[in-house]
């Protein structure tokens, strides 16, 4: 772990997880981009202290999801002013909270749970040691950028791009309602999903990559939007989705700490070389077992009813 902060610290700072986004049908198209900004902004805000202070992963997790979940804003609407420049810059704040949350998934759930299946293997240690560092130089790089002035900037863009789809209704030439607008975006996508995962069990890790990020696509505007039609419904379907994210999201992981060997392992331990292929090894058992769990949640998926 990041040395703690003080332990007198308000319960407020504990992490904080996205809000139920009041979106009604009534809304314009421009409305609900509003609200939804302002929600995911009040997200990232409220664990921005947690990730300056590393007292804990989970703030560093939420701004992530936060991010997420602009960018998911961004992408559903599209029409908003400057939205390819905001999409990139909100890409390169991920990208540095992304690496530091690598590092944290490695070093403390990976060979965590590696160092329990080979509880012998004494380079594991000496992985981890090495990998701690390697977490503190990440999560360094990425408390500069959350306290840096192109973070800063960020936001500011972000309102400034709620304050203009407010003041001119979004695209001047669009004439359909909330609803209508939002059944052609989850249909596209759900479609996108749909296809993404045939012949599910055998596909490689890059098409389950893939698989993965065409989930969080339909996954967001599913959580965004379920209020504008049958609620139950969309929580039915959003709990699968999250489901199948999940799964998908530890194999990931999984495939993600064989890459991160190569930096964490001291070549001058033997040892430590010699645990690294042991925990590679494991790593790609523990992906290919996953395929079980994910073959039955996607098959839930596919069972749940759609909502719009």
């Amino acid at each position: 772990m990041l040395p703690r902060a003080d332990k007198t610290r308000s319960k407020v700072d504990r992490p904080v997880k996205a809000a139920r986004i009041a979106v009604v049908p009534t809304m314009s198209v421009a409305d609900a981009y509003v609200a939804i900004v302002a929600a995911s902004l009040a997200h990232l805000e409220a664990n921005e202290a947690g990730v300056l202070s590393g007292i804990h992963p989970e703030f560093l997790h939420q701004s992530r999801v936060a991010l997420r979940r602009l960018r998911s804003a961004i992408s559903v609407f599209r029409d908003i002013e400057d939205a390819a420049r905001i999409t990139s810059e909100m890409r390169w704040v991920a990208g540095h909270l992304g690496a530091a949350r690598d590092w944290d998934v490695f070093v403390l759930d990976t060979l965590a749970q590696a160092a329990d299946a080979f509880p012998g293997a004494d380079g594991i240690r000496d992985i981890r040691q090495h990998g701690l560092r390697q977490r503190k130089t990440a999560w360094s790089k990425a408390q500069r950028v959350v306290a840096g002035e192109r973070y800063r900037t960020l936001k500011l863009d972000l309102r400034r791009s709620s304050i203009t789809a407010a003041a001119t209704g979004g695209d001047n030439k669009r004439t359909d309602d909330l609803p209508s607008y939002v059944s052609r975006v989850l249909e596209r996508r759900y479609r996108k999903v749909c296809k993404r995962g045939l012949k599910l069990d055998t596909q490689g890790w890059e098409e389950l990559h893939a698989l993965r990020i065409a989930v969080k696509k339909l996954r967001y505007p599913v959580e965004f939007f379920s209020s504008l039609f049958d609620s139950a419904a969309g929580v039915h379907l959003g709990s699968r989705l999250t489901a199948v994210q999940e799964i998908l999201g530890r194999i990931n992981d999984a495939v993600t700490a064989q890459r991160m060997l190569g930096s964490a392992v001291p070549s001058d331990r033997p040892q430590a070389v010699r645990a690294a292929a042991m925990v590679s090894a494991w790593a790609e058992s523990r992906a290919h077992a996953l395929r079980a769990d994910l073959d039955a949640a996607w098959k839930a998926f596919h069972a749940a009813q759609v909502f719009w």
